[in-house]
């Protein structure tokens, strides 16, 4: 389980990416006059702006004194063991679903309905797998598999799939 989470993204991020296209695909077929009346909207500049701001949001995972404070307050007038870690484990995994609830907030930003879409599945799978998590030890090993590169390819995938480069 030492990678799940960062497994669940990349490979929510790769699944949406090949159902949803490119933005220069305008879904046309047959005639040029078929094609003048079913272009999509250009969401292009949209798209780019979206997918530089996931990329940033996703490559910064919450700090060690975010995640410190968390806890520190989440164990206030805790008196047993099994509180203590009950309520780290429900303070840890707060702080990654607001995290990663970040890529709900991008996607209401978007035009494209087929990267919006993209985005809300990969959120959704993401606060899945992280909800998943339910001891220490899994969250640690969580944390400690969740780095900027995988937020990074996860943006990389999803803009890729929307017809963004961001890479280049």
């Amino acid at each position: 389980m030492r990678r799940a989470l960062a497994l669940t993204v990349l490979g929510a991020a790769l699944l949406t990416a090949a159902a949803c296209g490119t933005s220069t695909d305008n879904g046309a077929s047959g005639s040029p006059s078929a094609a003048a009346t079913s272009a999509k909207p250009d969401y292009t500049a949209n798209t780019k702006t979206v997918c530089t701001e996931l990329k940033t949001k996703l490559s910064t995972m919450p700090s060690d004194t975010t995640l410190q404070t968390a806890v520190t307050e989440a164990i206030k007038g805790k008196k047993t063991q099994a509180e203590i870690t009950a309520a780290t484990i429900v303070a840890v995994k707060k702080v990654l679903v607001d995290w990663v609830g970040q890529v709900k907030d991008i996607a209401a930003t978007a035009e494209d309905p087929a990267l919006k879409a993209a985005l809300l599945a990969t959120e959704a799978d993401m606060a899945t797998a992280i909800n998943g998590l339910t001891s220490l030890d899994d969250i640690d090993k969580e944390l400690a598999a969740i780095d900027q590169k995988d937020g990074s390819k996860t943006a990389t995938a999803l803009c890729k799939a929307a017809g963004v480069d961001l890479d280049s």
